[in-house]
């Protein structure tokens, strides 16, 4: 069975690359990302689709609810695929919290954030690899920093470290992996990107 896992189609804070981490903000996709979602809809590749997975996010809900098209099922909601708590710099450019995250690292918590980028990577990581094999298709809509880190670990060697800055993902462009792939990758990410103190 096959997983597709992408990132929610387009926002307005997303194109002004303003970072919400937040659930209960009501940012929802703009015209382009809606019409994204419906041309995304109509292709044949989601025609087989069983089970539907998404983040707590507005965003991520409406992706989902777009592309599953009239239906009488309900997503699942997964609010470990969460988007970073960014702390105070919720709705602020990202540059702001890409300057911080420079000087301080993937440890440290901005003040007022409830985790660190690496705690949020890993707990994304933790929420793929918990879940259970599906019996058919499945799409699990999250955010641009799960798609980029599971990219990242694709293409990238067993030695290297995830780097604090990666590629920005694109809209609705699914990964394609089977349950034991998606598993494998999303555990052996989190032991290669966790700390070694929690390996002890």
């Amino acid at each position: 069975m096959v997983n597709l896992i992408c990132r929610h189609a387009q926002t307005d804070y997303s194109v002004q690359h303003r970072v919400n981490g937040d659930p209960t903000y009501p940012i929802l996709l703009n015209r382009v990302g809606r019409q994204t979602c419906r041309q995304a809809q109509a292709s044949s590749r989601l025609s087989g689709v069983q089970g539907w997975i998404t983040s707590e996010f507005p965003r991520a809900r409406q992706t989902v609810q777009l592309l599953m098209g009239p239906s009488t099922r309900e997503p699942l909601v997964e609010p470990h695929l969460n988007e970073l708590d960014y702390g105070v710099f919720e709705g602020t450019p990202f540059l702001s919290y890409g300057e911080w995250l420079s000087r301080h690292g993937a440890d440290e918590r901005p003040e007022g954030a409830t985790e660190s980028q690496r705690e949020g990577i890993l707990r994304m990581l933790s929420a793929l690899a918990g879940m259970p094999n599906h019996l058919g298709d499945r799409v699990i809509v999250g955010h641009g920093l799960l798609t980029s880190v599971l990219t990242w670990g694709l293409s990238s060697h067993h030695f290297e470290s995830l780097p604090l800055f990666l590629p920005e993902a694109p809209y609705v462009e699914p990964l394609a992996l089977s349950d034991d792939e998606l598993n494998d990758l999303a555990t052996a990410l989190h032991d290669r990107i966790a700390p070694s103190e929690l390996h002890r």
